[in-house]
């Protein structure tokens, strides 16, 4: 019999076997008591260890998935961002058409971040990691927050963190921060209030310890925290599994804070929560100082006038309609725009035009022969060109290309007309490129 016994203070297994005399009559029993301590500690371990690989299956299964598709999907959103754009530009800015076009492109830029969340949990989003202040790139997205909480919710902000960097890809921690406020909103249906605080904290090796992957040292610690109806216990076990919603069928799919915790890991960070049920919720996270770095680099700003130009740029992709809304973008921003479908018409095209071509554009995964080889040969007849690669690729298959380091210019899709236009002329404008 396997029992815990209170006054005893560990689980015993006990065996007990009788003892009979020559009648064959049961004169007494035999009771042997053993400690099983470790063999509940090894049976819990081994528990815990299944569940983290069934989780583990889990999101690899679903990024096999994403990562399988998210290469087309993107192409497709490119197309209804890009012509989107393309389209606004034209019209103006008053008119019925241009309202519905808006609409159009901020469907497809929703669909483009649920694409960023179904990759980021599963960890096939490749980061783009840049000093960043926390701050500041909070102070950016109050208008966003604003709009997304209406007006029956209060939003403060107590930001303390200083000029402290963090190395992070600061798409993803806008993510993190508007899928925390997104929760905290669907926690108060009736309407409430909504914190979010930053400050530095130190941790020692004695504290670090009880955080799993985090060492000694400072961090930021951020917190978002809401008046809402809490967690009730039975669900906070499963709160960052991938496809858990406490939510009713169709208000939520799952991933939001299972991308909290995906991304706050991959950057060596730490998050957790504390709530009571029917008194809110807060969610803190903690994100290692990085000393190495004191400037941020803000993507967070997007300027009313487009930079624009007047340069020739070789454009290669064997989608026809992704080439097509890249190169009347381009159109749109005053290059002159050389198309290629493929890595043999790029060099044809460099044969005939390579005097004049200050840009090759070229998609990185390609049927014959992949962008990387292209540049090269292309490198050997025309040293001087500068080159931006592009993918609607996210995960291990451009990591392993080598264009993933500071020194290459890489572009993921969808592209838009922003993004693009910033881009080119950064790239055309740098002496040392």
């Amino acid at each position: 019999r396997d029992f815990d016994d209170p006054h005893i203070g560990c689980p015993l297994l006990v065996t007990a076997s009788p003892v009979f005399d020559e009648r064959g009559r049961v004169v007494a029993t035999i009771h042997i008591a053993k400690d099983i301590s470790e063999l509940k500690k090894a049976e819990q371990d081994r528990l815990a260890l299944q569940t983290q690989l069934a989780q583990a299956q889990k999101m690899e299964c679903v990024g096999q998935l994403v990562s399988g598709v998210v290469h087309d999907f993107n192409n497709l959103l490119g197309a209804i961002i890009g012509f989107s754009d393309l389209i606004l530009m034209a019209e103006p800015a008053t008119s019925k058409v241009c309202d519905n076009v808006k609409q159009i492109k901020e469907a497809g830029l929703r669909s483009a971040t649920l694409v960023r969340q179904l990759l980021a949990f599963s960890r096939k989003q490749v980061l783009d990691m840049v000093p960043v202040k926390i701050d500041p790139l909070i102070e950016n997205l109050t208008k966003m927050l604003n709009r997304l909480l209406g007006g029956e919710m209060r939003l403060d902000f107590h930001l303390n963190s200083g000029d402290n960097v963090i190395l992070a890809d600061p798409v993803q921690m806008e993510q993190v921060i508007m899928n925390l406020v997104v929760n905290a909103r669907d926690a108060m249906p009736d309407g409430g209030s909504i914190t979010i605080r930053t400050t530095t904290i130190m941790l020692d090796e004695k504290q670090a310890e009880h955080l799993p992957g985090l060492n000694s040292g400072q961090y930021i610690q951020l917190t978002v925290s809401d008046t809402g109806l809490g967690i009730k216990p039975e669900d906070r076990a499963r709160l960052f599994e991938p496809f858990f919603t406490t939510k009713g069928v169709g208000k939520g799919t799952g991933l939001g804070l299972a991308t909290v915790y995906s991304i706050i890991t991959q950057h060596k960070g730490w998050v957790d929560f504390e709530s009571e049920f029917g008194t809110g919720t807060i969610f803190r996270i903690l994100l290692p100082i990085d000393r190495h770095h004191s400037q941020m680099i803000d993507g967070q700003r997007e300027d009313t006038v487009l930079p624009t130009g007047h340069e020739t740029i070789l454009l290669v992709d064997d989608e026809p309609l992704i080439r097509s809304v890249i190169r009347k973008l381009l159109d749109s921003l005053g290059y002159k725009v050389l198309e290629a479908a493929s890595a043999k018409e790029a060099l044809q095209i460099v044969d005939l035009h390579h005097e004049t071509i200050d840009l090759l554009m070229t998609d990185v995964v390609m049927p014959e022969q992949r962008g990387t080889v292209l540049v090269e040969h292309i490198k050997n007849r025309l040293q001087r060109i500068k080159v931006l690669f592009i993918s609607g690729y996210a995960d291990e298959r451009i990591a392993l290309s080598g264009i993933l380091i500071p020194e290459i210019n890489f572009m993921s899709k969808p592209i838009t007309l922003q993004k693009l236009s910033k881009k080119v002329r950064q790239i055309l404008d740098d002496q040392e490129n």
